[in-house]
């Protein structure tokens, strides 16, 4: 069946193998990295940076806002994480990357006493399914991933909404994928499809265009093993 990808969201996170005790005292310098390496492509004002402080090491934080929100770029003593939502175009799609890119540069330059445990990639796709109105629930229901029914007579009018689940995990070359696809409660004709990718520093995957490449054929295997065309942002 074909799903139109009507938007996605994505998280990237950069685990430390041990806490940044650096970042307490340089975080002015390390937002100054991420400025003046970022500010030259992507616009940043003034009053999306944010620097907090506390009387604990994890109150620490660099925080930078961009495109009006919709995209955030947090940096703690124990990670680096970034948050884009609302990808609705390949030019969003390119974007994002070329952040993730400029933000592992900006954070090499200010804090190069870091070293990396692990890298995360986790988009969210929102799917449009094609096939004449098809409800996803009923479609969901008749992949074999979700076979599992419950008995619910002790629960009342409790109703069972399908879903499929799955781990993959590659422990020669270091990384393990979880995806998960669901229904869209807010639309009977939409689906939700997360995949949580981890991937070792140590690891055979390494540098963000090979992640990229690797997640985007895990992705495509997963749609096909539910039955998925996708068109829409990355085609």
């Amino acid at each position: 069946m074909k799903a139109k990808i009507e938007r996605i969201n994505l998280t990237y996170e950069v685990e430390f193998a041990t806490p940044s005790f650096d970042l307490p005292s340089s975080n002015v310098s390390v937002l100054k990295a991420f400025y003046e390496t970022i500010h030259p492509r992507f616009r940043i004002n003034t009053r999306d940076m944010h620097v907090a402080g506390g009387n604990l090491l994890s109150d620490v934080r660099v925080r930078v806002t961009l495109f009006n929100g919709n995209g955030i770029i947090d940096i703690s003593v124990d990670r680096m994480s970034l948050a884009f939502n609302n990808l609705r175009a390949r030019e969003d799609v390119t974007i994002c990357r070329d952040c993730i890119s400029l933000s592992e540069d900006a954070l090499q330059k200010s804090l190069p006493a870091v070293s990396v445990r692990t890298v995360s990639i986790k988009p969210t796709l929102f799917l449009e399914l094609n096939g004449e109105q098809e409800d996803d629930g009923n479609y969901l229901s008749r992949l074999p991933g979700a076979s599992i029914h419950l008995d619910l007579s002790a629960f009342g009018n409790a109703t069972q909404h399908s879903g499929v689940n799955l781990e993959v995990e590659n422990s020669e070359e270091k990384w393990d994928a979880l995806f998960h696809a669901f229904q869209d409660r807010t639309n009977t004709s939409s689906l939700i499809l997360s995949c949580h990718v981890f991937y070792r520093a140590d690891g055979k995957v390494r540098g963000l265009e090979n992640r990229v490449n690797h997640l985007q054929q895990l992705l495509k295997a997963f749609l096909d093993s539910i039955g998925l065309e996708t068109e829409g942002l990355t085609e």
